[in-house]
C-alpha cells in the first residue's frame, strides 16, 4: 500500500542532527522493560524548561510554545478536567515528531511524555498532559490523497474539510461524530468514534485501512492488516515493530478464550484495547488495538480511511414518545425497516433548542427566526394530543430512490400506530435538518451558554442493548433524582447509546463527590445490564479507573501488557486508559 511522503526538505544543520539521531539504536538508549504505570507526570521547572528549549529548538522545524496564555488554552478540552502542559509543540511533519521523541529518549532527565492533540473536542480528557502536547491540527492538516476507494490524510484534518472533498466524487467516510465541524481525523481514530450513521455503517475502526505511527523507539512504522505469510515476514525482522507483533501474537494465543469472553455484547464499544479483533478471518490486524488507543501506544502521523457511496435520498420519521415503558418495543418496531440512523433527544434538550433559538435557527438551515418557530407546530400538536413527550425519536431512511426512502419512512410510522404515537414525516431536507441540529448542538449550546451550572461529561457515553431501555432509563432517572441533579439526554437510541450530561456547579465543594457517586452507581447499572461505559467517547482520564471493574482484573492485566509492549517507557499519553488512580483523577477535575 502506498503512503505519500510528508517529509519536507531539511536544512543542512538539521540534516546532520537527523542523521546522528537515526544512528542511535534502541539498545544504546538502555531501552528497558520496567513500566511506570502510576507515574505522576510533573510540570517542568522554569530552569529545566529553559535548558530543554535551548537544546531542542535547533533540532526541530515546528513551533515550541511556552506562552502561559497559549498553555492555558491547551489545559482543557470538552471534558471536566484541567491540566496545564509545560510545552506545546506544533510539528511541521512526522520527522519533527520523531526528533522530539528521540530527544526525550536521549534526555531522560527532563522526564518528557508526549500527548497528541488535534481538535481538542474530546470529552474524556484524552489530550491533556502536564508535559508535552503535540498539536497536529496546526500544521499537519493536509488531505494527501482521495480516490473513490479511500482517503489518506494527516491527523490534523478537520472532518468537515475531508467530507467536502469526498462528496465531490460522491463518497463519504460515514463514521463521523456530532462535532464533525471541528473534530479532527486523528482524534476520531484515537477515540474510535461513532455518530449518527454508525447504527448502519459502524464505528471508524471499520474504515481505518492503515496508519503510520511513531513508536517508542522514535521510528515511524506502517500498521495495516496482514495475512499470515506477511505477518511472519514482519516478525522475522529485528526492529521494534517486529518485537511488538511477536508479543501481541503470543498474548492472543495464550489468552484467546478470556479475550473473546471479555468482548462487550453491545453494537458499539470504545473501552479498553480491542484484543478480540486482533485476528479475524485469519488476518492479523494491529489496527484493532491502535484504533481507540487515545495516543497511549504511539503518535499517529498518517491515516488511510475507506469510503462508501452515500445513499442519494433520505426521509426522516420523527416519533414523540410519552411512555418510557414502551421504548424497547417502539425501538424494535422502527428497526424492522432498517434506518440509516436512529437518534433521540429528551424534553430538556428541546427546551434548550427553544431557549437558544436565535443561535440555533441558522444551524438548522432556516432563513429567519420566525420560520424556525413555525417549524415546531408538529411538536405543539403532539403536546396537545398526547401530553408532553419524554423523548423525540429520529429515524432516517436512506435509499437509491425517493420513492423507496419515502416507503421505508412511511412503513416505520405505520408500525408505530399501535402505540398511539404522534409521528411526523419530514417533507424536505430543511425540516429534517432542524431535528438533527437540535440533536447535534445540544452539548455545544450548554457549554457556550450555561454559566454557573455546566453540562458535565462523565457518564456521557453509556450503552446498553435496546431491549434493556425500560430498565436502564427509569433507574438512571431515579439515581439522578436521588442526587438532586438535573440532566439532559440525547444519543443514538438504535444502539442504546446515550450522551447524558448532568448539570453541575464546578465551584461547589460537593460536585466532585457527586461525580464519583453518580459514576459508581450508573456504571454499576450499565455493567449489570451487560453494557459498556463508553460506546464512542473512550476511557481517557474520566473512565480509566473503572476499566478494571468493567472487564475484570485478568483482562485489565492484558490491557497493561498491550500498553507495555508498545510503550515500555510510558512515553505516550500517561494517565489515560491504563494506570489511572481515582486520586489523580480527582485532582485534575476543574474547580470553575
Amino acid at each position: 500500500m502506498d503512503f505519500e511522503s510528508t517529509a519536507s526538505a531539511i536544512p543542512p544543520l538539521r540534516q546532520i542532527i537527523s542523521i546522528t539521531f537515526n544512528l542511535l539504536s534502541v539498545k544504546s538508549l538502555g531501552f528497558g522493560r520496567v513500566f511506570r504505570y502510576h507515574k505522576t507526570v510533573p510540570k517542568l521547572k522554569p530552569s529545566s524548561l529553559s535548558t530543554l528549549l535551548s537544546l531542542l529548538q535547533p533540532l526541530v522545524k515546528g513551533e515550541l510554545i511556552t506562552d502561559p496564555a497559549i498553555l492555558e488554552q491547551y489545559s482543557t478540552d470538552a471534558s471536566i478536567f484541567k491540566i496545564q502542559p509545560s510545552l506545546v509543540f506544533r510539528p511541521v511533519d512526522s520527522q519533527d515528531i520523531q526528533t522530539i521523541i528521540k530527544f526525550g529518549l536521549l534526555h531522560p532527565e527532563f522526564g518528557l511524555n508526549f500527548t497528541p492533540r488535534a481538535g481538542g473536542s474530546c470529552m474524556s480528557g484524552g489530550p491533556l498532559n502536564h508535559s508535552v502536547i503535540i498539536d497536529t491540527k496546526a500544521k499537519m492538516n493536509r488531505i494527501l490523497k482521495v480516490t473513490t476507494q479511500a482517503a489518506t490524510v494527516q491527523p490534523g484534518v478537520v472532518y468537515d474539510d475531508l467530507e467536502r472533498e469526498t462528496l465531490l466524487i460522491n463518497r463519504l467516510m460515514p463514521a463521523y461524530p456530532a462535532s464533525k465541524a471541528f473534530a479532527c481525523i486523528g482524534g476520531m481514530v484515537a477515540n474510535n468514534c461513532g455518530g449518527e450513521k454508525t447504527f448502519h455503517y459502524g464505528q471508524i475502526e471499520k474504515y481505518v485501512l492503515a496508519v503510520k505511527m511513531i513508536c517508542a523507539d522514535g521510528e515511524e512504522y506502517l500498521f495495516e492488516p496482514l495475512s499470515q505469510s506477511e505477518l511472519q515476514k514482519v516478525m522475522a525482522r529485528s526492529d521494534f515493530q517486529a518485537r511488538v507483533y511477536r508479543e501481541l501474537v503470543s498474548l492472543w494465543r495464550s489468552h484467546q478464550a478470556a479475550i473473546h469472553q471479555a468482548e462487550p455484547l453491545t453494537s458499539k464499544n470504545s473501552s479498553g484495547y480491542h484484543l478480540w479483533r486482533l485476528f479475524e478471518k485469519n488476518i492479523f490486524n494491529p489496527l484493532a488495538v491502535i484504533c481507540g488507543s487515545q495516543g497511549t501506544l504511539g503518535i499517529i502521523t498518517e491515516i488511510k480511511l475507506g469510503l462508501v457511496t452515500p445513499a442519494p435520498h433520505h426521509r426522516l420519521m420523527v416519533a414523540f414518545v410519552t411512555e418510557m415503558s414502551e421504548l424497547p418495543r417502539i425501538v424494535q418496531a422502527v428497526l424492522q425497516d432498517r434506518p440509516e440512523s436512529f437518534e433521540c433527544y429528551d424534553s430538556a434538550t428541546l427546551k434548550l433548542a427553544w431557549r437558544y433559538a436565535p443561535e440555533l435557527y441558522r444551524a438548522a438551515g432556516f432563513k429567519s427566526l420566525w420560520q424556525y418557530w413555525l417549524s415546531f407546530w408538529p411538536e405543539l400538536k403532539a403536546w396537545w394530543k398526547n401530553g408532553k413527550p419524554a423523548y423525540y425519536l429520529l429515524a432516517e431512511y436512506g435509499a437509491p430512490t425517493v420513492s423507496l426512502a419515502n416507503a421505508r419512512a412511511k412503513a416505520a410510522a405505520h408500525r408505530l400506530e399501535p402505540f398511539n404515537l404522534p409521528t411526523v414525516l419530514t417533507k424536505n431536507r430543511q425540516q429534517a435538518q432542524k431535528y438533527f441540529a437540535i440533536r447535534r448542538e445540544s452539548f455545544g449550546l450548554q457549554r457556550r451558554h450555561l454559566k454557573q451550572l455546566h453540562a458535565a461529561p462523565f457518564i456521557d457515553d453509556c450503552i446498553v442493548n435496546p431491549d434493556k431501555l425500560n430498565q436502564f432509563l427509569p433507574d438512571l432517572d431515579r439515581l439522578m433524582k436521588d442526587e438532586g441533579v438535573d440532566y439532559t439526554l440525547a444519543g443514538h437510541i438504535g444502539d442504546g447509546n446515550f450522551h447524558i450530561f448532568p448539570l453541575l456547579d464546578y465551584s461547589d465543594p460537593k460536585t466532585i463527590e457527586r461525580i464519583e457517586s453518580l459514576s459508581r452507581s450508573i456504571y454499576q447499572l450499565v455493567f449489570k445490564l451487560g453494557g459498556s461505559m463508553s460506546a464512542e467517547h473512550n476511557d481517557g482520564l474520566i473512565r480509566a479507573p473503572y476499566l478494571r471493574i468493567m472487564y475484570g482484573e485478568a483482562m485489565y492485566q492484558l490491557f497493561k501488557a498491550v500498553k507495555m509492549s508498545f510503550d515500555p517507557h510510558n512515553l505516550f499519553n500517561p494517565q489515560k486508559k491504563i494506570g489511572v488512580s481515582f486520586s489523580y483523577q480527582r485532582q485534575a477535575i476543574r474547580r470553575s
